[in-house]
């Protein structure tokens, strides 16, 4: 994801079934800190360079990022749309201590998104 070049987009999905730690992971990017957090109903959005990228190399030397932090809840995602066309990299979050809970939904959602029309034609995606 990190360079000094140029690139179409420049947005990092942060996505996952709700209660999946996304919203702690964002905030650990932006600010090495992990708060306590609640599920989230809005999207944190921050344009930045990772903490840890910041701290091993000048952070003026690499170009942020925009990170979206976006809600699990299954009538939130058609809005995920108005960020398809930026999209540079998909994050996928799933908590690994409620594997057995989560399961289900964390496949559902991951066969949701890798059908999604939008994504289908970006080239290279890379989704972690």
């Amino acid at each position: 994801f990190f360079s000094t070049g140029k690139r179409k987009g420049d947005t990092v999905l942060l996505l996952g079934p709700s209660g999946a730690g996304k919203t702690a992971l964002f905030f650990q990017l932006r600010d090495g800190r992990q708060p306590e957090t609640v599920t989230s109903m809005m999207q944190n959005e921050g344009r930045f360079v990772p903490f840890s990228q910041a701290s091993q190399r000048k952070a003026e030397q690499l170009q942020p990022l925009q990170f979206v932090d976006f809600p699990g809840h299954p009538r939130l995602r058609p809005s995920l749309d108005k960020y398809y066309s930026s999209t540079l990299g998909i994050v996928f979050v799933v908590d690994a201590t409620d594997v057995a809970n989560q399961s289900r939904l964390a496949a559902e959602y991951l066969y949701e998104l890798m059908s999604e029309r939008s994504l289908r034609g970006k080239k290279k995606l890379p989704l972690l």
